[in-house]
């Protein structure tokens, strides 16, 4: 799929895909743009959180709070990036939990990898930028065309998108669990 480049792009190919009129700016003041911008952002966020996508991978040591909360015996308070979405994972045997934006753990230096939230399409891969505009096609079916059945063939579409990705994210998981890379797995496979 041609990726395109901005949030207007993805709310024009969301339109397109149901048969509607295109705009021609997202932050304009018109009734498609005020009906499409809180959906447009809500399947950015829906989207991201829903597979792992590489890349929103963020690795990092987080710097520790100087907040006055109460100070747990034996805990440490470590400050999150603004952009965080959610906790991929973290490289601690201590314990640890999430709270009010602040990563509490018992362990003194933390080193975590998080998932990012990015309204930047420059930033994302086609298929993720393919999964937010038929996210956003699915979630604003009805609100824009008042058609069930154009929400139905909007909602198939997006749920093969999303078991593609799925599956694909699920086999770079394997991949990096066992070492191998896409592409030294399709040369064996293609020797066979």
């Amino acid at each position: 799929m041609a990726k395109a480049s901005t949030l207007t792009d993805i709310v024009n190919l969301a339109l397109a895909s149901l048969g509607e009129k295109q705009i021609t700016n997202i932050d304009a003041d018109g009734n498609t743009e005020n009906l499409m911008r809180p959906l447009l952002f809500e399947a950015v966020r829906q989207t991201q959180l829903e597979i792992d996508w590489q890349e929103l991978m963020v690795s990092m040591s987080p710097s520790q709070s100087n907040d006055t909360y109460e100070r747990l015996a034996g805990y440490a308070i470590f400050n999150l990036p603004s952009n965080f979405l959610d906790m991929q994972h973290i490289k601690t045997n201590a314990h640890w939990f999430l709270e009010m934006g602040k990563l509490i753990t018992a362990d003194p230096a933390p080193y975590i990898t998080y998932k990012k939230y990015s309204e930047e399409p420059s930033e994302w891969t086609g298929y993720l930028f393919e999964m937010v505009y038929k996210r956003l096609a699915f979630n604003s079916a009805m609100a824009v065309t008042q058609n069930e059945g154009i929400q139905s063939q909007a909602g198939q579409l997006y749920q093969l998108a999303k078991n593609d990705n799925m599956m694909r994210s699920a086999n770079r998981q394997r991949n990096i669990a066992t070492g191998e890379s896409g592409y030294s797995w399709r040369c064996r496979r293609g020797r066979r």
